[in-house]
This record gives C-alpha cells, sequence and structure tokens, in this order.
C-alpha cells in the first residue's frame, strides 16, 4: 500500500465532494454552493489543502483558509457547527470574514494569522488509519510552510475523525456537538489551539507555528514564477502555466537574481564565474533551493515599516 497527498486545487476540489465532513447535515443545494465557493479560494490563493491518496485513491483531504481574528473571536465566544460551511457560503457571498490576499499579508507581517479548517474528513474505508492520518498532518504542515500562524481552528466530523482528534491531545476542544442525520446523529469537533499552547507542551502541532519573516521581499509575480518552477518547469512551461510570454519569463527571472544578488549576494558565493550563459542555471538552482528552504519568501507579506507608512499615510 501507497500513501502519499498532492496538492488541493480549484480543479481537483471537486473530487473531495463525496467525502465532505458533515454534508449528509447540509441543506438541499447546499453542497455544490460550498464546492463552488472552495474553488473560488483556492484561485484566488486565499485557501489551501491536499488530498490524501492511498495507492491512487483520494482517501482523505483537507482545506484550510485564514479568517479575520474579530470572527474567530466571537465564534470562539459562542461556538456552533459547521464554521467551515458558513465561512465559505460567506467567502461566496463576498464576505470580509475570509481575508484577502493584502490582509494575509499584513497579518504574517504583523501578530500572525487565524488558520481555519474549512472542512476535512478521512474515508471510512481506507485501510490504514494511522497512516493516512500522518499524511494529513504532513500535508498540514507542507501547506502552510511560510506563514505566521497564531491559532489553529480545527473542525472534524464523523466519529473516526472525531475519536482521533480527541485522542491526539493535541487541541483544546472547544465543543463537541451532536448533529441529526437521517434516522441518527453525527458528532462533530471543535478544538483550537494557539502559538503559545503549543510552545508551552509537547505538542506535535508546534512545528505548524515555525516562522521566520522574508528577506528577499519578492513581487506577487515574482513568488509565482518561483512557485512554479519548483516543480522543474522549463521556461516554456513556465511561460503555458503563467500564460505569458516565454521573453516574459526571461525578464522575471532577471530581475529575481538582480534581486537576490542586491539582498543576499552570499547565495551566489559558489557559482562559478564562467563561459556567458553558464552561470544563469546555476543561479536559478541557488534561488529554488534558498526558497524552498524559506518558504515564507512566497507567501504574502507586508513589512512593518510598510504598514507604518500605509496607516500614517491614511
Amino acid at each position: 500500500m501507497y500513501v502519499d497527498f498532492t496538492s488541493l486545487t480549484a480543479d481537483n476540489v471537486m473530487t473531495c465532494a463525496p467525502l465532505w465532513g458533515g454534508a449528509e447535515t447540509y441543506a438541499p443545494g447546499e453542497l455544490p454552493q460550498v464546492l463552488d465557493a472552495a474553488a473560488l479560494l483556492l484561485r484566488e490563493r486565499r485557501g489551501q489543502g491536499a488530498i490524501i491518496r492511498e495507492d491512487g485513491h483520494p482517501r482523505a483531504f483537507g482545506m484550510t483558509t485564514f479568517v479575520d481574528e474579530r470572527f474567530i473571536d466571537a465564534y470562539l465566544e459562542n461556538p456552533h457547527p459547521h464554521i467551515g460551511k458558513r465561512l465559505l457560503l460567506d467567502a461566496r457571498n463576498a464576505s470580509t470574514s475570509v481575508l484577502r490576499l493584502d490582509q494575509i499579508a499584513e497579518r504574517n507581517g504583523g501578530d500572525g494569522l487565524q488558520l481555519v479548517v474549512t472542512n476535512s474528513n478521512i474515508d471510512p474505508a481506507t485501510r490504514d488509519p494511522s497512516t493516512v492520518m500522518g499524511a494529513v498532518i504532513a500535508a498540514t504542515f507542507d501547506c502552510h510552510r511560510g506563514y505566521r500562524i497564531a491559532r489553529y481552528v480545527n473542525e472534524v466530523f464523523g466519529e473516526m475523525a472525531v475519536s482521533m482528534v480527541a485522542a491526539s491531545r493535541s487541541f483544546e476542544i472547544r465543543h463537541i456537538f451532536e448533529l441529526l442525520i437521517g434516522g441518527g446523529t453525527m458528532r462533530s469537533l471543535v478544538g483550537t489551539v494557539t502559538r503559545e499552547q503549543a510552545a508551552a507542551s509537547t505538542n506535535p502541532l508546534l512545528a505548524l507555528f515555525a516562522y521566520s519573516p522574508p528577506r528577499l521581499g519578492f513581487t506577487p509575480a515574482e513568488q509565482e514564477l518561483l512557485t512554479e518552477a519548483l516543480d522543474g518547469v522549463t521556461d516554456e512551461g513556465l511561460s503555458d502555466r503563467l500564460r505569458i510570454p516565454v521573453s516574459s519569463v526571461k525578464a522575471r527571472w532577471t530581475r529575481v537574481q538582480q534581486r537576490v544578488a542586491y539582498a543576499t549576494p552570499e547565495l551566489f558565493g559558489d557559482v562559478a564565474e564562467g563561459r556567458s550563459g553558464t552561470r544563469g542555471p546555476q543561479t536559478r538552482h541557488l534561488i529554488l533551493r534558498y526558497v524552498r528552504d524559506h518558504p515564507s519568501e512566497l507567501t504574502p507579506y507586508a513589512s512593518p515599516r510598510r504598514q507604518r507608512r500605509r496607516r500614517s499615510a491614511s
């Protein structure tokens, strides 16, 4: 048996419909609306997630988004089931509860982000629940590398997921609900953990809160280029993915290399001077290795200085 995970995207989120946690308690017609909203957030980079596969078959998934702290504070004062559904339906109607990219950048450069699981689930038919759950945790870390997380809010549905989360002792359990379905009930659980709580214990989620701010300050266009280039794509492939001419891809690479040479010249120390054309690929390799090891370089970020200038200007 082979277990792996792949990124959740706007193109594949619909494949998670059979796994969608708590869908049995939705009103008729709500699930398609929720999935449409999930696709919208994933497309806009305001949502992130992964699908866990067992021998190629989807067996679990998770999707998260970043939410305004005032909404979370009010929610935790009066918790209720389906926080994820509410956030997704609100986002479909242009609610401000789910953060925009510029707001994510501000929190990344400030006190941190409120991370909320909008939905996750494990297929009860999975042959190895422990291994699949381990892959869920690994995917959670992978999806959120480079973000400054202040609090993590998790909502799960079904006996297997509720039992696993409760047994993990990783979360402060805020409420367990009994939801009516058909001729019976379904349990759901809402739990939270903050950076301070994780640091004060031997919490396995502590790595989620590790964070170092970026040094290079790539533009969104440069971040987009580098994110795609991490897959080993050629300039022609980047042109197709980014829907820009190859000449524009090369121009972005030039700006990236100039930025890195100015901000962190030590990155180029191992690149030997060579004939014309030999230095570029080596430099790109070093840049990609650096951003792979420093994921905050590829997440939205607004420096505190920039935020102060924006406030004084207003």
